[in-house]
């Protein structure tokens, strides 16, 4: 028997980032396992790297305006707005629901909103069952206006400076998700323990690579090797890598340590 593929909305600031493989490889996964995915972002890198199922995404590519009040963009609006008055007020009303503290982040709010509204109808045409947002500043902003104007549930996804630095309205975001992934224990505690009344919300998935399936035994006496790769900025934390090994050579311990990257660290 034919089984339907889900279809899943995901958004995220930029489509195939260098910076963030991991988001373009967990869409190649989710695609490879049978999601029908679609992604919403302000722009896409074009690359000449990408896989089969990565190149499959990209042709369900749906382009979120940068500046919503185009001509195209503001009809589009105006005329969901008009069609669907509830869920429109009701989208609406999150913006005094995030109750963001800053002029910046209300302005933010407003730009997401106008973005959500300005696509809602496509994303309606794709009759969408779940709406998946990277990271929880704009991308789940634009993601829960969007969710309430076509009455689809809303996931996110938290990493690091969305939770720490740029969190504005963060409540509101856990409050009108469905679920909220995080990559690491430490996240995972933090939410538990700001939001422990949506604990039951949060789920930890780590950011996985692709590995072989058969890898050579190592011999006995073979000398281990640690191999880090990353962007060499000191967010990256590769100080604490070779403070690690200096500790190790103080043992006497016998290894080989690779970092392979680009950055003003070189």
């Amino acid at each position: 028997m034919h089984r339907r593929r889900v279809r899943v909305l995901v958004i995220v600031n930029r489509l195939f980032e260098w910076s963030q493989n991991f988001i373009t490889r967990e869409l190649a996964e989710l695609e490879d396992h049978g999601v029908e995915l679609h992604v919403a972002a302000r722009s896409r890198i074009d690359r000449g790297d990408l896989t089969a199922a990565e190149q499959r995404v990209a042709r369900r590519f749906l382009r979120l305006p940068e500046v919503p009040l185009g001509p195209v963009s503001l009809a589009r609006h105006l005329w969901y707005a008009a069609a669907h008055p509830r869920m429109y007020v009701r989208a609406l009303r999150l913006l005094w629901g995030f109750k963001h503290r800053r002029i910046v982040d209300v302005v933010r709010s407003v730009v997401c909103l106008c973005r959500a509204a300005s696509v809602a109808g496509l994303v309606a045409d794709r009759r969408i069952q779940l709406i998946h947002a990277h990271f929880m500043n704009a991308p789940a902003e634009a993601g829960a206006y969007l969710s309430r104007l076509v009455g689809v549930p809303l996931g996110c996804t938290g990493h690091a400076r969305d939770l720490y630095v740029d969190n504005g309205g963060l409540l509101a975001k856990v409050s009108e998700s469905w679920f909220v992934a995080t990559c690491t224990a430490q996240n995972l505690a933090f939410l538990s323990t700001t939001f422990p009344t949506q604990r039951d919300k949060f789920v930890r998935i780590y950011h996985g690579v692709p590995a072989p399936s058969h890898q050579a035994p190592r011999a006995a006496r073979e000398k281990p090797m640690f191999l880090a790769v990353g962007r060499l900025v000191p967010k990256k934390g590769f100080e604490y890598l070779i403070d690690a090994c200096e500790r190790l050579r103080d043992r006497s311990t016998d290894f080989t340590c690779r970092i392979v990257g680009q950055g003003p660290l070189y």
